[in-house]
């Protein structure tokens, strides 16, 4: 594979140039939005839900914290 490679390098190198360009094609028509906005959902119980939840409890998700007490052996 080095021997063909090394034979024709330019035929190699925009393979390996558009290799990932292709499979990069279908990300083009993505449309991204945030997370927490609901306006773009079909009307749905659980979307409803979620879109009261945010009204009654503004802000942004944070993860939890847990805290675990321990046992002290001293």
């Amino acid at each position: 594979m080095a021997r063909a490679v090394v034979r024709r390098p330019l035929l190699w190198g925009g393979t390996a140039a558009l290799a990932p360009l292709a499979l990069a094609l279908p990300a083009l028509g993505m449309r991204p939005q945030d997370a927490a906005v609901t306006d773009g959902l079909p009307r749905v119980p659980a979307v409803d839900a979620a879109a009261r939840m945010q009204w009654a409890f503004p802000g942004t998700c944070a993860p939890a914290q847990v805290v675990i007490p321990t046992l002290s052996t001293v």
